[in-house]
């Protein structure tokens, strides 16, 4: 079958999912693996490159294609899907089928005891699947590959069935939009930066850069900036056509909250704005459910919590062209407004109507007798836009208002928004909230951060229904009101950075429902309310780097507190030298803090020991103990150790076994200057992530106790080197026992933002280096040749990419007997030492991360080949 001009970044990942095949052990020794992903991702183009590789094996195969259009207005669509199955898979000219019923016995009669590929192409109906292909209709050794936009399709499938289409890397975009365009692997000269707009733009969408490539191919420079302009006001219809049948397939109530979210909830909370959008009488949850399934949406999370809602951009822009086409030209009949241009036009010229639900809006002065009209406006976002004029003429139908650089000092009385449930008044003016809480009784969410004039905060009464409550870096507030023990409902409450609060109110005591309070980093708050552990339904309490020098021994009572913070400036010698609540709390017989799952004990500089059992605390999953400049000895852990930060105790010298960690992801030890022993680390089945730079005493274990690589094709070794935050990382395959690679970390820099990094291998057996420079569009092969390694250009086996959010990988040949180090150098005075391999004469290669951080040393370029080579010296 054709797969594709320009196959880019299919037949890896064709390779990838035969391997998944290969590895399932399914019933009836049936292979299946479900495709799916957006429209345009390449499902039909990878399924084609599969089955091109493998149907030879097979006694018969069929690829029904596009089942969706073939089954669009033709009657018995499923009867002739079954005809041409059973035809091309027995080899037959054709078959005819009285019903869906007999074709299924048909099928299953014809071809049970026969070895099959089966490829299902464009599914969108549970019914297409069950009246095609089931895993025990075929013989022992049939493989069926089935594509989808809506996983919700494959949900009886296990997860190594399923296989998520992704993106093409950047840098695959740039070579896929460049064949397209110009018929060779990289862009003309004078191109290249338009073409890294396009590549960005399109997000890595095949389908977009195959239509957009095409359609700029023989255009000038000038021709194809306008154009990219163009396209991102109005996107090109051929690829809005191919997205939009999975927007046409969703009923009312889903395409109104695909709408709202791709025109104003990207980014937010995916609670949040579930509360937002079931109050304007959507049936949210079901449809955000939906919209992932579809693959229309998807949520991004931080380790699991503070879910958020994300879109590829052309999905987004799909939604945006939709709302457009309500009615192109009078903008005031559209439902959302987020263009400013637009916005001004219909607020300037007054022709806002009754059918607007949403607008957003910034860098504007105006009445607000402007919006008077809008009286069905739901979704109101502003930023630094000042407003004259009665709140009054604001559409009471408000269900999220958010008004960011506010410029009023004082919020007033009449402020009335009675349907109101979000308020997010965040980095503004205001000093005082005078805001009646009884006119926003339906209020669930109020966000004052970043108000550095707030000095106090507002009477929470009547504010029955408040759930969130945030006044981050308000660095002027002093005062709580005491009413806020009133807030029945209230779950969250953050004082982070409120640098000149010193006190709670004893009333925060009763909030029943309370289950996450941050006071970090509140420098001038001394003590906690003496009735502290009536917050029972506390899960988080986080104080660190506050001036808290006692804590009440009720603490020790929150029963099912999960997350405690205390480390930091400040808190961690006054703090942890009155901990007697922590010790009684860790005692078995007591079992207070049971449910502890997260401990921060980072920065208590001057204890030499934990005056408490941790393997009492048997849920505890992370443990900070960061900064024990004194600690000599960790004695015990718990089982149940998931991550454990021990970065620059200096005197640390012992470390309990750490083999029963079987759970163990993430170690970090880096600064441990004193610790000479890590006993265990081989039997780690778990980890993930390892961090041992600057352990300049610890003992590196022999050879065979390193980690073992794993898919060493030939003398080759498959290498990642990546850039986290202000760590390098460096991971290489593993052994099967490890479900990810283990990522070699070492904290690279204290910036926040590192410009770039040269990767360089050395050749410790023969002592020569070799560069891998960071070139667009350049491939490196790095050839083993009398006992050196060199550099060679060109397109070679073996390759080095670059990808502008990941970093670089590639390959290095390792011969046996011999040992490479890698590195990452940041400039040419900072070269990092990130890990060793080593090869034994048997082909096995193992690693191991460096100790030793940061190398001294001198520089000098030579000419090889005609090529700089830069040689480092040491």
């Amino acid at each position: 079958m054709n797969v594709a001009k320009y196959p880019i970044g299919i037949h890896s990942r064709a390779r990838e999912i035969i391997r998944l095949l290969h590895s399932q052990k399914t019933k009836d020794n049936v292979g299946m693996i479900g495709l799916y992903g957006m429209g345009g991702i390449g499902k039909s183009t990878l399924a084609k490159a599969i089955y091109n590789l493998i149907f030879q094996k097979f006694e018969g195969s069929s690829f029904i294609e596009n089942i969706i259009s073939v089954l669009e207005g033709q009657q018995n669509g499923i009867v002739k899907l079954q005809e041409k199955l059973l035809c091309e898979t027995l080899k037959r000219n054709k078959f005819e089928i009285a019903n869906v019923d007999k074709g299924i016995s048909l099928i299953k009669e014809r071809l049970r005891s026969k070895r099959v590929l089966i490829v299902l192409d464009g599914l969108d109906h549970i019914s297409q699947l069950e009246s095609l292909a089931q895993q025990d209709w075929f013989g022992s050794g049939s493989v069926i590959i089935l594509t989808t936009r809506d996983i919700h399709l494959l949900s009886d499938l296990r997860a190594h069935e399923k296989y998520m289409v992704k993106t093409l890397s950047f840098d695959q975009s740039l070579e896929l939009l460049s064949w397209h365009s110009f018929g060779v692997p990289k862009p003309l000269d004078g191109y290249a930066e338009v073409c890294k707009s396009v590549a960005r733009y399109t997000g890595g969408l095949p389908l977009a850069l195959t239509i957009i490539g095409s359609y700029l191919r023989g255009r000038s420079v000038e021709e194809w900036s306008i154009n990219v302009e163009k396209l991102r006001r109005i996107p090109h219809a051929d690829v809005q056509k191919i997205l939009k049948i999975s927007y046409d397939a969703l009923d009312d109530d889903t395409q109104n909250v695909f709408l709202d979210i791709s025109s104003f909830f990207l980014g937010q909370n995916k609670k949040e704005s579930i509360m937002i959008l079931e109050a304007s009488r959507f049936h949210a949850e079901t449809a955000i459910r939906t919209l992932t399934e579809r693959c229309l949406l998807t949520i991004i999370s931080e380790y699991g919590e503070n879910e958020r809602l994300h879109m590829h951009d052309l999905v987004r822009d799909m939604g945006i062209e939709i709302v457009r086409k309500e009615s192109p030209r009078e903008l005031g009949q559209r439902t959302r407004l987020i263009d400013p241009k637009d916005v001004f036009d219909v607020l300037q010229s007054n022709k806002g109507t009754e059918s607007i639900e949403g607008i957003m809006l910034k860098n504007l002065s105006l009445s607000t007798k402007a919006l008077e009209r809008m009286v069905k406006l739901r979704i109101l976002k502003l930023n630094n836009v000042q407003f004259k004029g009665s709140f009054a003429y604001l559409s009471n139908e408000l269900r999220w208002f958010k008004w960011r650089n506010c410029h009023l000092k004082c919020i007033p009385s009449n402020f009335r928004f009675e349907k109101l449930i979000k308020l997010d008044m965040s980095n503004s003016a205001i000093e005082e909230f005078k805001a009646s809480m009884q006119n926003l009784k339906c209020l669930r969410i109020l966000y004052l951060n970043d108000c550095k004039r707030l000095k106090k905060t507002p009477d929470f009464t009547g504010a029955q229904s408040l759930q969130k409550l945030s006044f981050k870096h308000c660095f002027d507030l002093a005062k709580v009101h005491p009413s806020i023990g009133n807030l029945e409902s209230l779950v969250e409450l953050n004082f982070w950075g409120c640098i000149k609060l010193k006190e709670l109110p004893n009333s925060v005591c009763k909030l029943q429902l309370l289950e996450v309070l941050n006071v970090g980093y509140c420098v001038t708050l001394k003590v906690l309310p003496i009735d502290f552990g009536k917050l029972q339904t506390l899960r988080e309490f986080r104080a660190n780097g506050s001036s808290i020098s006692h804590l009440p021994f009720s603490l020790g009572c929150l029963e099912h507190l999960k997350l405690l913070s205390l480390g930091g400036v400040g808190v961690g010698v006054k703090t942890l030298t009155h901990h007697s609540w922590l010790r009684t709390s860790c005692d078995p017989a007591n079992a207070s803090l049971c449910s502890l799952e997260g401990l921060d004990l980072k920065g208590s500089y001057f204890l030499q020991n934990l005056s408490f059992n941790l393997c009492d605390l048997s849920n505890l999953e992370y443990l900070y103990l960061d900064d024990w400049r004194n600690i000599r000895a960790i004695l015990e852990l718990p089982p149940s150790l998931k991550k454990l930060y021990a970065r620059n105790c200096v005197s640390l010298e012992k470390i309990a076994d750490i083999s029963a960690l079987k759970k163990l992801e993430i170690l970090c030890i880096a600064g441990c200057t004193s610790l000479v022993e890590l006993p265990g680390l081989a039997s780690l089945e778990s980890l993930e992530g390892l961090e041992i730079t600057n352990c300049s005493a610890l003992t590196i274990p022999r050879f065979g106790n390193w980690f073992q690589a794993h898919y060493c094709e030939g003398d080759s070794v498959r290498i990642c080197v990546e850039v986290l935050g202000t760590f390098v990382q460096c991971y290489i395959p593993t052994v099967l026992r490890h479900k990810q690679p283990i990522r070699m970390i070492h904290k690279a820099f204290d910036d926040d933002y590192l410009y770039g990094f040269h990767v360089t291998v050395r050749n410790k057996t023969t002592g020569h280096w070799i560069p891998l420079r960071d070139h667009n569009f350049l491939e490196y092969r790095l050839l083993h040749c009398d006992g050196t390694i060199r550099l060679e250009c060109g397109w070679p086996k073996w390759e080095l990419e670059k990808d502008e959010s990941k970093g670089i990988r590639f390959e290095v040949p390792i011969m046996g007997g011999e040992e490479l180090e890698v590195y990452a150098e940041l400039d040419p005075s900072q070269i990092l030492c990130l890990c060793e391999l080593h090869r034994d004469r048997d082909g096995e290669v193992r690693f191991f991360p460096s100790t030793r951080g940061y190398l001294e040393v001198d520089e000098t370029t030579v000419s090889f080949n005609g090529q700089e080579v830069q040689l480092i010296i040491y």
